[in-house]
């Protein structure tokens, strides 16, 4: 791309910074992942146990942790403050 690794890195440096972007992208995937591990595991326990139950549990899961995962996302960037 004709771009020397130094002033990849400075700019790189000058860009992120590390309070607003590492931090708040390590908080989000352990919660989105706490998330979605808890979602699948309750559906996974209490769905019948045969193939059209699992495949119920599975597509509930599906449906709820993607809509949980943009509610919080939506929360815990409103609160960070970003």
């Amino acid at each position: 791309m004709g771009l020397d690794g130094g002033t990849y890195m400075s700019s790189l440096q000058s860009a992120v910074d590390f309070y607003d972007d590492v931090l708040c992208s390590l908080l989000k995937a352990v919660v989105f992942g706490g998330i979605v591990g808890l979602i699948a595991t309750y559906r996974g326990y209490t769905c019948a146990p045969n193939s059209e139950g699992v495949s119920a549990a599975t597509t509930a899961t599906v449906v709820v942790a993607s809509v949980s995962v943009l509610v919080f996302d939506y929360f815990i960037t409103a609160l960070w403050g970003v």
